[in-house]
C-alpha cells in the first residue's frame, strides 16, 4: 500500500469517527465514500492527501453533511434508542440503590444497639458514677434485654422483652450462676408465672 492509500484510509477513519449513526449506515457510507475517492485518484493523478481533502472537504464536514442528509426519522430513532437504554440503566441502578437500603434497614434491625454501663468514668474532669456493669439491648429503639452482673463477672438479673418492649421473663441468678428466682409475664404485664428455685445446701 502506497503513502496516498495510507492518507486515505486515516482520512476515512477521520470521517468514520464524526459519523453519528448506525454501524450499519456508517459501513455502508464510507464503503461508497472509499469507491469515491478512488475513483477520483484514478482519474485524476493525485498524489497528496491535500488533494483530496481540497476536492472532498474536512472529515468533520462530511459527516455533518450525512447526519443532515439522514431522515429524521432515523436519527429520531437512534436518539430513541440512547433514550431507552439510559432509561433502564437508570432504573436498574435505581432499583439496587432501593434493594441496597432495604438490606442495609434490615440489617439494623437485626443488628440492634447495645449500652454499657461499667465503672465510673471521667467526663469534663468530673467523676460520674454509673451504675455498675449493666448491660441493655435494643432493637428498633425497643428494648429486648437488660442484665446486671455481679462483681465477679456471673449474672445477677436478666430480663427479656417482647417485640413491643413488654416484659416477658425475669431471673434473679445467685453467685454462683444457679438460678434464683424466675417470672413470667403475661401480655398485659401481669404474672403469668413465678418460680423460686430451692438451693443447694
Amino acid at each position: 500500500m502506497n503513502r496516498i492509500n495510507k492518507d486515505i484510509e486515516k482520512y476515512l477513519e477521520e470521517i468514520k469517527k464524526n459519523l453519528v449513526c448506525s454501524a450499519a449506515q456508517k459501513k455502508t457510507v464510507i464503503n461508497d465514500l472509499r469507491n469515491s475517492i478512488y475513483d477520483y485518484v484514478d482519474t485524476s493523478k493525485v498524489t497528496d492527501i491535500e488533494d483530496i481533502y481540497s476536492h472532498f472537504g474536512q472529515p468533520e464536514d462530511i459527516a455533518e453533511q450525512f447526519v443532515s442528509e439522514i431522515e429524521p426519522k432515523k436519527v429520531k430513532k437512534a436518539f430513541k434508542v440512547h433514550k431507552v437504554v439510559l432509561a433502564g440503566v437508570i432504573a436498574i441502578v435505581t432499583t439496587f440503590i432501593i434493594i441496597l437500603g432495604f438490606y442495609i434497614d434490615q440489617w439494623r434491625e437485626d443488628v440492634g444497639s447495645y449500652i454499657l454501663k461499667g465503672p465510673a468514668v471521667e467526663i469534663n474532669g468530673d467523676d460520674q458514677e454509673l451504675p455498675m456493669d449493666e448491660i441493655v439491648y435494643y432493637k428498633n429503639g425497643v428494648i429486648k434485654m437488660y442484665t446486671i452482673y455481679y462483681e465477679n463477672g456471673a449474672i445477677k438479673e436478666q430480663k427479656f422483652y417482647d417485640r413491643d418492649g413488654v416484659l416477658k421473663v425475669h431471673t434473679i441468678y445467685n453467685t454462683n450462676g444457679t438460678v434464683k428466682e424466675e417470672t413470667t409475664y403475661k401480655k398485659d404485664g401481669s404474672v403469668k408465672n413465678h418460680i423460686t428455685y430451692q438451693q443447694p445446701e
